[in-house]
């Protein structure tokens, strides 16, 4: 996998990297360490064995468990079999998050709200990042808006923790974020020739401008998402894994767009609360004031900025939508030579 050594990223090798195995060193930096979980550790003199919570079909609980002993403590007093499992659900919601991860779509709500709730599971890094891994690599091949949506997720929880006020952990999200999550997934993406390696890439170019991820890192990762000599290629599943419904699937949110029930339930809801006509022809100054006390013009900015993301991401969708319209169009154009070349063989016949 990758490693930081001497402000350098290494290369990367063919065999380290599989997109269906996960089991290469982390990455270490400076503020990184190593975590080897113990077979088992004391709370209060009750020992809580992996087999402890693994019994109960949790795959992901267990490091977080070693990282808060006091939500360890609170499992291992009780005796119940039911309320330990339930226990184990409110620490570290592991089936209520893969549901919600399930209806995730590409909208800023839809990214911004599921972020915002799984950010108080995101210390120690490690079983979220496995969870969207393993979530992100099971889901099927023709759903590559779930792919994309997790993928954004991502992309806003390692801005967010950028900000060191909010992030104030030893181990870095960012560096076991790559390692677990961000180049098995990229390297998945272009095994399945998913088209939503051009959205990574704007995700990358948006992480080298802001500084999330270094320049070099950023351009290591760029080499992967281009550079097939790293992915174990099947010529098998350029054919076998093409279904109609993968290319359809990229007009769900082109569709959702047009719809945009969004910005127009939150435009109808502000314009209710006021008289839009008496704040823009701005003759009553004691109008306009007791609108912004009761918050209306908060209302009108939210509004506002809903507006531009959608249509952020109605431009984006455009153009996926001509770019799968371009490249129907050459493989029509093949089929069409291909069908001349038959026809000629029959003629003479």
């Amino acid at each position: 996998m990758v490693e930081i050594s001497d402000d350098k990223l290494e290369e990367i090798s063919d065999s380290e990297c599989d997109s269906d195995s996960n089991n290469s060193n982390p990455i270490i930096t400076s503020s990184n360490f190593n975590f080897n979980p113990n077979s088992n550790f004391v709370i209060s003199g009750k020992p809580i064995s992996e087999g402890d919570v693994q019994q109960y079909g949790y795959k992901y609980v267990w490091e977080y468990l070693q990282y808060h002993p006091d939500k360890a403590k609170q499992f291992s007093v009780i005796v119940d079999h039911i309320s330990r499992k339930k226990k184990l659900e409110e620490i570290f919601p592991e089936q209520f998050i893969t549901q919600k991860i399930s209806q995730l779509d590409t909208t800023q709500l839809s990214i911004e709200s599921f972020s915002n709730y799984v950010m108080q599971f995101c210390y120690p890094p490690s079983p979220i990042l496995q969870l969207f891994h393993d979530q992100f690599i099971s889901a099927p091949v023709n759903n590559s808006t779930l792919r994309l949506a997790i993928f954004y997720v991502y992309n806003h929880l390692v801005q967010t923790f950028t900000n060191e006020n909010i992030w104030r952990y030893n181990i870095s999200f960012h560096f076991t974020g790559l390692d677990i999550f961000c180049i098995p997934c990229i390297i998945h993406t272009n095994k399945i020739n998913c088209n939503n390696i051009i959205h990574i890439c704007n995700c990358i170019n948006i992480w080298r401008q802001r500084g999330i991820y270094s320049k070099e890192v950023c351009d290591k990762l760029e080499n992967i998402t281009t550079n097939s000599s790293i992915i174990k290629s099947d010529l098998t599943i350029q054919s076998t894994d093409f279904n109609v419904n993968d290319e359809l699937g990229y007009l769900n949110v082109l569709y959702n767009i047009f719809k945009m029930p969004l910005v127009d339930q939150v435009y109808n809801s502000v314009t209710s609360k006021c008289d839009v006509n008496s704040i823009i022809n701005g003759e009553n100054d004691e109008y306009l004031q007791e609108m912004i006390n009761d918050g209306v013009e908060e209302d009108f900015t939210e509004a506002g900025r809903l507006s531009g993301q959608e249509l952020i991401i109605l431009n984006s969708a455009c153009l996926d939508l001509g770019g799968m319209i371009k490249e129907n169009d050459e493989n029509f154009k093949i089929l069409r030579k291909e069908i001349s070349k038959l026809d000629a063989l029959l003629n003479r016949k």
